[in-house]
């Protein structure tokens, strides 16, 4: 591997990011597998990248996203951490064995043709992946928490895989979306499916009353709905288990059903404002209103969710939610565990007390886990 010194990088040019590459190749060259691998493990040797360098001058883009994140499998590296922000670069703590990133200008001191193109924008993360081991994690964990790694071995005694959903903001709401859908699916649970329309033409309706216009989430509401049909057998739409992962790969099918959701919680957190307001006081402050703060918070795209954003959620639709906490809690005595929680619904609207949705929780992510 190749480093340049911050020096010679801080008086470069970065929007000819050619001149960070010691053999001169030209900025649209295709990076060579065997220098990938120093750093991250690769599926295939054939890949095709179309590195952009007119945006920003220092990230590079990717043409063909999903083909791009196929190749992606969780490294060990003891260069980068922590693995699970998964290349968005926004997020993304890096440390280099020689010297350290520039927080501020992200400028990277590298051999641009090789590590650089493992650096991808936000924009280049598929909504949700396919299922993979938990064992995964602990390859992430590996030169980490020790915590972290005993309460993965915690969490494997009952669960078997996870699903990993980008990390935008939206990674609650989208994790309930597929989640629920893939419920629906395996089980093929129509009174359920009954159930929950009747839950969300509730929402529609306190909306309304809330003064909001149909247009404000009418679209979000039919292609809700219309996943909710798709994954039920029998019809000329009906959904395979891979038609689904496509569909919730899709920014406009996903983000549609994740903005209903943000919306039916909206709703419930403003219906029941004597229940919520005490809760959510130290989010709201006294420079808005609890109506601003639904507005901007819950119903805002990429806007991250807290407890109260669970609650109405499974309070709004009636579905309970199980949250696995995977953090560095400890308190040095007894056993070690890994917290759960399961949020119910409120009233007798669940259908069932024990959830059949699971999520783990690490600190400002959720992804969605799958019991043995």
């Amino acid at each position: 591997m190749l480093f340049h010194s911050k020096e010679e990088i801080d008086e470069k040019d970065l929007s000819d990011v050619s001149t960070l590459s010691p053999d001169n190749s030209p900025p649209n060259s295709t990076p060579t597998v065997s220098s990938w691998e120093e750093r991250w493990d690769v599926k295939s040797e054939d890949v095709d990248f179309d590195i952009d360098t007119e945006v920003t001058g220092k990230f590079p883009l990717v043409e063909d996203e999903a083909r791009y994140s196929e190749l992606l499998v969780p490294s060990s590296s003891p260069t980068v951490s922590p693995w699970e922000d998964r290349g968005d670069v926004k997020g993304l703590y890096i440390e280099y064995q020689h010297f350290d990133i520039d927080p501020e200008t992200m400028k990277f001191p590298l051999y641009w043709t090789s590590l650089l193109a493992f650096f991808p924008s936000s924009s280049s993360r598929l909504l949700v992946t396919v299922n993979e081991p938990l064992s995964t994690l602990i390859d992430e964990y590996q030169s980490g928490s020790v915590v972290f790694l005993e309460k993965i071995k915690i969490i494997g005694e009952n669960y078997v895989s996870l699903r990993r959903t980008r990390r935008d903001g939206n990674c609650f709401f989208r994790c309930f979306v597929f989640s629920y859908l893939e419920h629906i699916l395996e089980t093929q649970d129509k009174a359920e499916v009954d159930r929950i329309k009747g839950h969300i033409q509730e929402s529609i309706k306190t909306l309304r009353n809330l003064q909001y216009v149909d247009h404000q989430f009418s679209d979000f509401y039919e292609i809700f709905t219309e996943l909710l049909d798709g994954v039920i057998q029998g019809h000329e739409k009906s959904l395979s288990d891979e038609l689904l992962l496509q569909r919730c790969q899709d920014g406009l099918y996903s983000d549609s059903a994740v903005m209903f959701c943000r919306c039916a919680a909206s709703a419930e957190i403003q219906s029941r404002r004597d229940f919520f307001e005490p809760f959510l006081a130290p989010f709201i402050g006294t420079s808005q209103t609890l109506e601003q703060f639904c507005k901007t918070s819950v119903e805002g795209m990429k806007q991250e969710s807290d407890h109260a954003h669970i609650v109405a959620l499974t309070d709004a639709l009636g579905v309970p939610v199980r949250v696995v906490y995977l953090d560095s809690s400890f308190s040095g005595t007894g056993p070690m565990t890994a917290n759960q929680h399961d949020f119910l619904p409120s009233g007798a609207s669940a259908p069932g007390e024990k959830p059949f949705i699971s999520l783990l929780y690490r600190p400002g992510h959720y992804d969605i886990l799958y019991p043995k």
